[in-house]
């Protein structure tokens, strides 16, 4: 079984969402908006948003949560004091953080902040993104904040805030379809597809400089890397299992047109060399009739070219299962052809 790979790196477009006020704490969020995006995904896929309520060196933590049956977001930080930084990480199931000043010595956080995230994978299923930029007012606000502004000056009444976030990995958008002559031929479902690195990523080093002009503060970023050890195999994400598609029960059927799927990996220096696909499949015939079972193809990526992945950078990539021959023909697709006089 082959799979025929082609890829398409495309830019980014922005990706803005609007949502309205949430009841309930203090300081409440009224919309979201991540830059650099060309990926669309739903609100739900951004929470919980972790969120580091800085006053002088004072840490509040709190989070964010969208709840989809509402359609609201939900507050769990309320503003004490009057002078504050805003700084976080969605969603907050994606890593650990801890945060510090930008600068040693620094009495708050007016100059940015050096945040780590921990118990983070080279790829994974998870859109990870930072705080960019903070706005803030007594009504609920729509306009997106500039890039650089981390400041909440407390405000009397409710406190509303807008969060503009940005990207730490990169996405890769897999197609995957059956060939147009095989179609004719042969089904395949697809029972688990995973994306697999030989590079592992513990941490991310993120350094956040505030500034006045509109800069992406994102200044800096450092990964933690590593080689696993045979033992512990490859890092992997389960980009498609049947055992949790509810609709496919049997594996999803491939299509001449292609499936979609989406996964993100770190974006470090020479990643495309470390990963490969690996997908599971049944083989039927076009009588139903299961001609091979739990088939398991791996390719690697390193062949495609001219690839570059690249924080908030998306790569499309297009694999096309189209085998060279048959591997035999089941019984019900024998021919008898019966003679006949005319």
């Amino acid at each position: 079984m082959i799979l025929m790979m082609g890829v398409m790196l495309m830019g980014c477009s922005d990706d803005s969402e609007q949502q309205g006020g949430v009841v309930g704490e203090p300081l409440q969020l009224s919309a979201v908006t991540r830059s650099s995006s060309d990926i669309v995904a739903a609100k739900d896929s951004l929470s919980p948003i972790q969120i580091f309520l800085m006053s002088g060196l004072q840490k509040t933590e709190g989070n964010f949560v969208y709840n989809s049956t509402s359609e609201k977001w939900v507050s769990t930080i309320g503003v004490k004091e009057d002078d504050n930084y805003i700084f976080g990480f969605s969603p907050s199931s994606a890593a650990a953080g801890t945060i510090r000043p930008i600068a040693s010595g620094a009495t708050n956080y007016s100059g940015g902040a050096v945040m780590t995230l921990s118990n983070l994978k080279a790829v994974g299923g998870e859109d990870l993104c930072v705080v960019v930029g903070v706005k803030y007012g007594t009504a609920p606000i729509t306009d997106v904040p500039s890039f650089g502004a981390f400041a909440l000056q407390k405000q009397d009444g409710t406190n509303y805030v807008s969060l503009l976030l940005d990207h730490l990995f990169a996405a890769i958008q897999f197609n995957i379809k059956i060939g147009t002559k095989y179609s004719e031929l042969r089904n395949i479902f697809l029972k688990k597809m995973e994306l697999q690195s030989l590079q592992g990523v513990s941490q991310a080093v993120v350094t956040l400089t505030a500034n006045g002009d509109g800069t992406n503060p994102i200044t800096n970023v450092s990964y933690t890397t590593y080689t696993p050890t045979a033992e512990e195999g490859p890092q992997a994400n389960t980009v498609y299992d049947y055992g949790t598609d509810q609709t496919n029960t049997t594996g999803l059927p491939l299509k001449v047109g292609g499936t979609k799927f989406v996964s993100y990996c770190a974006p470090i220096t020479g990643i495309d060399k470390q990963l490969k696909i690996v997908c599971t499949y049944d083989v039927y015939n076009k009588k139903g009739t299961k001609v091979r079972e739990n088939c398991v193809a791996e390719n690697d990526l390193s062949g495609l070219k001219d690839v570059t992945i690249a924080r908030g950078k998306k790569v499309v990539v297009n694999l096309t299962v189209e085998p060279t021959y048959l591997y035999q023909l089941s019984e019900d697709e024998l021919d008898n052809p019966t003679i006949k006089s005319e």
